[in-house]
């Protein structure tokens, strides 16, 4: 099977992962932070990072994870 004719290609994988990342952040981490919760991060950005890289789209997950790493 090519890469046009997969169902899920890299870019596509990229994505779903952004998403769930950043729908967790925004639904569960912020509002915990904002009521004063401890948070203990863990490496789940830097693995989804690394993920991309290995699969081959370093230059894709530069810009896709940017927002998190802006301070609020």
């Amino acid at each position: 099977m090519s890469c046009s004719q997969e169902a899920v290609t890299r870019l596509t994988l990229a994505l779903m992962y952004a998403t769930d990342f950043f729908d967790q952040v925004e639904h569960r981490i912020l509002p915990a932070l904002r009521s004063g919760t401890v948070f203990l991060r863990t490496d789940l950005f830097s693995t989804l990072i690394a993920r991309g890289v290995v699969r081959g789209s370093i230059a894709l997950y530069g810009g896709l994870y940017a927002m998190a790493c802006v301070r609020t």
